[in-house]
């Protein structure tokens, strides 16, 4: 990933790390392997960004987490899970998966960028039209 990122750099680009779920499974003695990805790669030729539905299970905390880490996580990708076993993906805009976090999370880690995104397939202009509304609502 660093010579990635080096070569990514020199043309002028960041190199970015999007997490899905297993990442933050812990592993052997109880380490995220997202913890060991940061350890072992080189600020400056790679930022992150966390996906906070695949985050947002039983074993992240996401402001703890950034705090290990700060100013590595540049951005977060947000989405809706429904409440269903299935754990299916909503119109953004009711909950924002992770925004009650983002305040916090900003301070102690840098965020810079959230990412929206919408996978309801029923009415994807309604779905926008929602989640504008409520993104217009909040302040950060």
């Amino acid at each position: 990933m660093n010579k990635l990122g080096a070569r990514t750099k020199s043309g002028g680009l960041q190199l970015a790390y999007h997490n899905h779920d297993k990442e933050f499974v812990p592993e052997g003695q109880g380490h995220f392997p997202y913890d060991l990805l940061l350890q072992h790669t080189d600020a400056s030729l790679m930022t992150m960004q966390i996906d906070l539905f695949w985050g947002d299970k039983d074993w992240l905390s996401p402001v703890p987490f950034l705090k290990r880490h700060p100013g590595r996580v540049a951005s977060f990708h947000i989405k809706e899970r429904g409440n269903t076993d299935e754990g299916g993906m909503l119109c953004s805009g009711a909950s924002f998966i992770g925004l009650n976090v983002t305040p916090k999370a900003r301070v102690a880690s840098g965020v810079r960028h959230f990412a929206i995104e919408n996978e309801d397939d029923r009415d994807h202009y309604a779905c926008a039209a929602k989640t504008i509304s409520y993104l217009k609502s909040l302040s950060f």
